[in-house]
């Protein structure tokens, strides 16, 4: 079967630990190609899904800079972030082939991506992300020829924004709210009606909200799918590679698992995070076919029988 969508993904630097495991899990989802674009060593170990164009971080901005008419220069490979709502435009020429584009990250596993990119939510869906109150940058599906392709030319100054060697977070930011521009009127509900006279949780109102004013009417589908966890010491993720599927401690299933929290980073100050040493899977965890790989705050291993 022919993949109707197409995840670009710019990468410069150095390959992270988990490599391995998320080529797999790519390999595990056959209805998405994977296009890399990167300087790294191309992995010895690649997937009929898994399509790999080696260039440099400069000749990278320079298709960058020519498919949109600017002189696009930063600093660190980090700013590429900014330019990911435009990936439709930039590769254009690559995508040819494919009903879909996407952008994603490669700080997470893969599990069973048919439960967003199914052919019901394909049909009914113009855009489908995994957060319910902005566009998820680690992993948002676009038709190709839909308004939300070109919607990046509507961002007031992006000339301005791109140029600028400081990372605007665009994805997530301005061109998320011109996706979804009645989130600012239906959160306002919630912080002045439904939070004081019911007092449950944002996402479950949204879960409902956006069904109603979104999801339902404009072809985009914002679902909280709950994949970038602040993971509490306890908490244990399990992957079963025979099976492509991730599952959470209290047995949800996820369609990737975000390791953004599990990293020291800038956006939440704590101890809990992986160390040195964390990624301890062996060499032969693929060969096993009875093999469960667990996540958590002491790193990503096999399970222990």
């Amino acid at each position: 079967m022919r993949a109707k969508i197409a995840m670009i993904i710019p990468y410069f630097g150095k390959w992270p630990e988990w490599m391995d495991l998320y080529l797999y899990s790519c390999g595990k989802n056959p209805q998405v190609d994977f296009l890399f674009y990167t300087d790294c060593p191309l992995p010895s170990t690649d997937y009929p899904n898994t399509h790999f164009t080696w260039i440099t971080f400069q000749d990278y901005c320079t298709k960058v800079s020519k498919a949109l008419n600017i002189n696009f220069r930063p600093i660190q490979a980090y700013k590429l972030c900014d330019v990911k709502a435009f990936y439709g435009i930039i590769h254009a020429d690559d995508i040819q082939e494919y009903d879909y584009w996407a952008f994603g990250d490669i700080d997470l596993i893969w599990g069973n991506l048919n439960l967003i990119v199914n052919e019901k939510n394909l049909r009914k869906y113009d855009l489908l992300t995994t957060h319910c109150y902005h566009v998820g940058g680690h992993f948002t599906v676009i038709r190709k020829n839909s308004k939300y392709t070109f919607l990046c030319f509507r961002i007031p100054n992006w000339q301005s924004l791109l140029l600028d060697t400081k990372n605007h977070a665009i994805d997530e930011g301005v061109w998320s709210s011109m996706v979804y521009p009645e989130l600012k009127q239906v959160r306002r509900i919630y912080r002045y009606i439904v939070k004081p006279l019911f007092n449950t949780h944002l996402f479950k109102y949204l879960a409902v909200a956006n069904k109603l004013f979104c999801n339902r009417f404009t072809r985009r589908s914002f679902v909280e799918y709950y994949t970038t966890p602040v993971p509490n010491v306890n908490d244990v993720w399990e992957y079963i590679p025979a099976e492509n599927r991730i599952i959470r401690y209290d047995e949800l299933e996820l369609p990737y698992l975000h390791f953004l929290f599990f990293k020291k980073n800038i956006y939440k100050e704590t101890e809990n995070y992986w160390r040195d040493g964390f990624y301890k899977l062996s060499r032969t965890w693929m060969t096993d076919e009875n093999t469960i790989i667990t996540i958590s705050l002491d790193g990503i291993e096999e399970k222990a029988e």
